[in-house]
């Protein structure tokens, strides 16, 4: 009787904090986790997609594309509260300190923090975007800068997302979704600013200069077999993705995507909206992005020898908030995080175009690519 109690307690209380936080907890799982010592257990109420809906297999037609239009890493605050600590999912099922014990912390030096939300929320990315005027006294990436860039046709969306074999209703046991690498509208040739009105062919990246095998004319894509639609949201999981980040692509592993499937009344078509997205990177594959997003940003590459390379290697670090499959035990977390809201507006997929080449930033003696975020000094 005093667990059931303890329970219903834990859940009023997380009814409570996502009213005071505004964050939307409907689909949330209950979850015991460590016993507290008195006889009581606690409860983790962790922050998961809607499960699938409870129907037969009903094969579909329905097609739509859309590219992220609008994104928010959670690097903000809303009524005095981070925002990381509620955009994103629970990515480990485990509650970082509400109640369980962290599985891993960063590197000490970093000086940082892996708590989670209070529903397990993992966003290691947005608590360290949220320090930068802390840092670097203004803000380099955030989500209203990718927003605007996105728009302007400088940045590449996050990705281009394809649903394929929906039957159309609020409820749906199986649907393709793909993940398709895109390209900021301007970086193609003869390239133009997006008109984000429903009529854009958006260019897309090729399958071997992604992956260096494959064809050069057909799209990189990751798929989503296991994806479904439920009370009209579109879930969906991928193993592994290409993720544009202001214009830097990068690998993110276990991502896990929900968003509301509505109608778009201007170009006759669907979009979503309400989107919730999580995964993670390895911290030390963050490191070696430094020089190529500081010289795409700053137009300037960031190399060891910098004065200011020690500050951004440990505002970077300090994010390690996650524990891989190859993690071992007693070291700092060799994974981090991330959460990101986002909308999409409806395309179609336009010119395969080789993804741009990555050329080295730095003299190899200075290249962050050998680094790590498991020691402060630089190797």
């Amino acid at each position: 009787m005093r667990r059931a109690a303890a329970t219903v307690a834990a859940l009023l209380a997380a009814s409570a904090c996502a009213k005071i936080i505004g964050a939307d907890f409907d689909n949330v799982s209950p979850r015991p986790t460590q016993d507290s010592g008195t006889g009581d257990a606690e409860v983790c109420v962790s922050a998961e997609p809607i499960g699938p809906p409870e129907v037969a297999d009903d094969p579909g037609t329905t097609t739509f594309t859309g590219v992220t239009r609008t994104v928010d890493f959670g690097e903000g605050t809303t009524g005095g509260v981070p925002d990381y600590l509620s955009v994103g999912f629970d990515l480990d099922r485990t509650c970082t300190g509400h109640p369980d014990p962290a599985v891993c912390q960063p590197a000490p030096w970093t000086e940082g923090d892996a708590t989670d939300g209070i529903h397990g929320e993992d966003n290691g990315v947005g608590r360290m975007l949220s320090r930068q005027k802390d840092v670097f006294g203004t803000d380099v990436v955030s989500g209203p800068i990718v927003t605007k860039a996105i728009g302007a046709g400088t940045f590449a969306p996050v990705g281009l997302f394809e649903v394929s074999d929906w039957n159309g209703f609020s409820e749906d046991l199986k649907v393709t979704v793909k993940w398709v690498v895109a390209l900021a509208t301007t970086k193609a040739p003869g390239g133009k600013p997006p008109k984000l009105d429903g009529t854009d062919a958006w260019p897309v990246a090729s399958e071997l200069s992604v992956t260096g095998s494959g064809s050069d004319t057909a799209p990189a894509t990751y798929t989503s077999t296991s994806a479904y639609v439920n009370e009209s949201k579109l879930v969906a999981h991928f193993d592994h993705v290409l993720y544009a980040f202001a214009n830097v692509y990068m690998d993110v592993y276990d991502v896990e995507m929900q968003a509301d499937v509505v109608f778009d009344a201007a170009s006759g078509t669907r979009k979503l909206e309400n989107g919730l997205m999580s995964g993670w990177a390895t911290a030390d594959s963050l490191i070696l992005l430094i020089p190529q997003m500081t010289s795409d940003l700053l137009g300037v590459p960031l190399c060891t020898n910098s004065s200011t390379y020690a500050a951004t290697k440990q505002f970077i670090c300090r994010g390690a908030d996650y524990a891989s499959k190859s993690y071992v035990a007693g070291e700092p977390c060799d994974g981090t995080t991330f959460g990101m809201r986002f909308d999409t507006t409806p395309v179609t997929i336009g010119a395969v175009v080789p993804l741009p080449e990555v050329t080295a930033k730095c003299p190899a003696e200075y290249d962050p690519a050998k680094d790590t975020c498991t020691k402060a000094e630089q190797l």
